[in-house]
């Protein structure tokens, strides 16, 4: 049981030593990060300059870049089936969440609900 536990807890420390090398240098977000289906890229938000933006990099932390800047608050980022497009909810007014759709690299940002309240957390199955 002692071996199980101490390998148990070298897991943990090795997966908290990974995010941390990943996202060195970014506060992480409210938003759980995803992985694309193919597994080579990791999509997370994080707090930079007051706002919550998205950001995209490889799996093994590198090349890092930004997507997002538009909205104050752009969250709960997953990647579509097909790891073509990002959708994830964005705060485009005083209590008004969309829901939006982008490429990989960021362009061709569609608003996919235009509402007038909360449309947030987009699940894609």
């Amino acid at each position: 049981m002692k071996n199980k536990f101490n390998i148990f807890i070298t897991i943990i420390l090795l997966c908290i030593s990974c995010i941390k090398n990943f996202t060195e240098g970014i506060y992480i977000g409210s938003s759980i990060p995803d992985i694309s289906k193919s597994g080579d890229k990791i999509i997370a938000s994080a707090f930079r300059h007051g706002e919550e933006d998205l950001f995209i990099m490889n799996a093994n932390g590198s090349n890092k870049i930004f997507l997002t800047s538009e909205y104050n608050q752009n969250r709960h980022p997953q990647f579509s089936p097909n790891d073509k497009y990002i959708v994830y909810d964005a705060c485009v007014g005083i209590n008004n969440y969309d829901i939006f759709r982008m490429e990989l690299n960021g362009k061709n940002n569609i608003n996919l609900t235009r509402s007038n309240g909360f449309c947030v957390q987009p699940i894609i199955q």
